[in-house]
């Protein structure tokens, strides 16, 4: 009894050697033969449960990324900007809250900067519009973020916990991405 490996792709393999599964190929058509007399079987690879867990894992990563990516602008540089263009903010609408209605101009460089942009392409604003402006767009932004994070977790969850191929390709399957 011969046993060869079906790749996938479009060929089978047999002692290191990949054959076309072509009708005219000589070496597909003694394996068809063979198999047609019972002397040869046709086997998928063999691959673990835990590298297509990982494999699985991966995929799972990257689409999540990918989906951040619509949400996020990527960079070191611009995570920095966020962070502190955040902070002003947060601080501004902390001060309106404790009645506080004129800030030094250059206290808040971040702010001012998003301020100049809109009073260039959409009209004046004052701090205290821009900052509400960054808090809302930063809340609908961490809003889609968490929902990435809640699918990606629970699909990776019952990836992991999948005991055979069928349950790990059932868990990733079942993973429905959120709308961005």
């Amino acid at each position: 009894m011969q046993t060869y490996i079906d790749n996938g792709g479009g060929t089978i393999t047999i002692a290191g050697m990949m054959i076309p599964k072509d009708e005219g190929n000589r070496d597909y058509q003694k394996f068809l033969q063979l198999q047609a007399a019972g002397e040869a079987t046709l086997v998928e690879p063999t691959v673990g449960v835990a590298m297509q867990k990982s494999a699985a894992c991966s995929r799972i990563d990257a689409k999540a990324e990918a989906l951040r990516q619509g949400v996020l602008t990527p960079g070191a540089g611009q995570a920095i900007e966020y962070q502190k263009t955040c902070a002003e903010a947060a601080a501004v609408i902390a001060l309106a809250a404790n009645g506080t209605t004129t800030v030094t101009v250059g206290t808040y460089k971040y702010l001012e900067a998003e301020q100049a942009a809109l009073a260039a392409t959409t009209g004046t604003l004052t701090l205290l519009q821009v900052a509400q402006a960054i808090q809302a767009d930063v809340a609908a932004a961490d809003a889609v973020l968490a929902a990435i994070k809640q699918v990606r977790r629970t699909a990776k969850i019952k990836i992991t916990a999948a005991t055979d191929a069928a349950g790990v390709a059932a868990a990733e399957a079942a993973v429905v991405w959120p709308e961005g």
